[in-house]
Protein backbone atom coordinates (compact mmCIF):
# COMPACT_ATOMS: atom_id res chain seq x y z
CA UNK A 1 0.00 0.00 0.00
CA UNK A 2 1.58 3.62 -0.91
CA UNK A 3 0.22 5.83 1.53
CA UNK A 4 1.17 9.50 2.08
CA UNK A 5 0.85 11.06 5.87
CA UNK A 6 -0.71 14.92 5.63
CA UNK A 7 -0.42 17.54 8.24
CA UNK A 8 -2.34 20.40 8.07
CA UNK A 9 -1.49 23.21 10.71
CA UNK A 10 -5.47 25.22 10.73
CA UNK A 11 -7.01 28.03 12.86
CA UNK A 12 -8.76 26.46 16.20
CA UNK A 13 -12.34 27.99 14.57
CA UNK A 14 -11.43 26.15 11.35
CA UNK A 15 -10.80 22.62 12.92
CA UNK A 16 -14.90 21.66 12.89
CA UNK A 17 -15.23 22.30 9.28
CA UNK A 18 -12.42 20.63 8.57
CA UNK A 19 -12.78 17.57 10.35
CA UNK A 20 -16.17 17.44 8.33
CA UNK A 21 -15.11 17.55 4.79
CA UNK A 22 -12.34 15.03 5.15
CA UNK A 23 -14.98 12.85 7.24
CA UNK A 24 -17.12 13.30 3.60
CA UNK A 25 -14.16 12.44 1.20
CA UNK A 26 -13.74 9.45 3.33
CA UNK A 27 -10.75 9.94 5.95
CA UNK A 28 -12.22 8.69 8.92
CA UNK A 29 -9.15 8.54 11.34
CA UNK A 30 -7.56 11.55 12.51
CA UNK A 31 -4.88 13.29 14.80
CA UNK A 32 -5.60 16.16 16.23
CA UNK A 33 -2.70 18.57 18.25
CA UNK A 34 -3.23 21.94 20.21
CA UNK A 35 0.09 23.52 18.87
CA UNK A 36 1.36 26.79 19.83
CA UNK A 37 3.35 28.74 16.64
CA UNK A 38 6.04 31.56 16.71
CA UNK A 39 7.13 33.75 13.80
CA UNK A 40 9.14 36.52 13.53
CA UNK A 41 6.76 38.69 11.94
CA UNK A 42 4.97 37.81 15.46
CA UNK A 43 6.91 40.34 17.28
CA UNK A 44 4.36 43.36 18.74
CA UNK A 45 5.29 46.35 20.76
CA UNK A 46 3.28 47.55 23.76
CA UNK A 47 4.38 50.92 25.65
CA UNK A 48 7.80 50.16 23.78
CA UNK A 49 8.40 47.09 24.75
CA UNK A 50 8.79 44.50 22.10
CA UNK A 51 7.19 40.94 23.01
CA UNK A 52 6.56 37.79 20.59
CA UNK A 53 3.03 36.80 20.40
CA UNK A 54 2.36 33.16 19.86
CA UNK A 55 -0.75 31.92 17.89
CA UNK A 56 -2.51 29.17 19.14
CA UNK A 57 -3.16 26.64 16.39
CA UNK A 58 -4.04 22.95 15.65
CA UNK A 59 -2.07 20.50 14.01
CA UNK A 60 -4.55 17.96 12.13
CA UNK A 61 -2.60 14.35 10.79
CA UNK A 62 -3.86 11.42 8.52
CA UNK A 63 -2.51 8.48 6.57
CA UNK A 64 -4.06 8.67 3.01
CA UNK A 65 -3.68 6.84 -0.54
CA UNK A 66 -2.36 7.89 -3.12
CA UNK A 67 -5.20 8.89 -4.95
CA UNK A 68 -6.69 10.65 -2.15
CA UNK A 69 -3.96 13.26 -1.42
CA UNK A 70 -4.89 15.62 -3.77
CA UNK A 71 -8.56 15.54 -3.17
CA UNK A 72 -7.77 15.83 0.41
CA UNK A 73 -5.21 19.12 0.22
CA UNK A 74 -8.06 20.42 -1.41
CA UNK A 75 -10.97 19.43 0.76
CA UNK A 76 -8.49 21.04 3.52
CA UNK A 77 -7.73 24.40 1.94
CA UNK A 78 -11.33 24.71 0.73
CA UNK A 79 -12.49 24.06 4.49
CA UNK A 80 -10.10 26.52 6.19
CA UNK A 81 -10.70 30.02 6.19
CA UNK A 82 -8.32 32.16 3.99
CA UNK A 83 -6.17 34.16 6.42
CA UNK A 84 -3.12 35.74 6.67
CA UNK A 85 -2.78 32.92 10.05
CA UNK A 86 -3.62 30.27 7.58
CA UNK A 87 -1.19 27.70 8.18
CA UNK A 88 0.54 25.42 6.10
CA UNK A 89 -0.37 21.75 4.63
CA UNK A 90 2.91 19.41 4.39
CA UNK A 91 2.79 15.68 2.84
CA UNK A 92 5.06 13.06 3.53
CA UNK A 93 5.78 9.72 2.03
CA UNK A 94 4.92 6.35 4.15
CA UNK A 95 6.97 3.15 3.94
CA UNK A 96 5.87 1.46 6.59
CA UNK A 97 2.93 1.13 9.47
CA UNK A 98 2.89 -0.90 12.90
CA UNK A 99 0.53 -0.89 14.98
CA UNK A 100 1.14 -0.49 19.21
CA UNK A 101 -0.24 -3.05 20.83
CA UNK A 102 -0.27 -1.99 24.57
CA UNK A 103 -2.69 -4.77 26.46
Amino acid sequence: MNAKKIEAVVATSDMEAVEDALEELGVDSLSISSIVSRSPADILYYRGAAYRAESHRLKVECLVTDQLVASAIETITKAASPSPAAGRICVFDVSDVSLLRTW
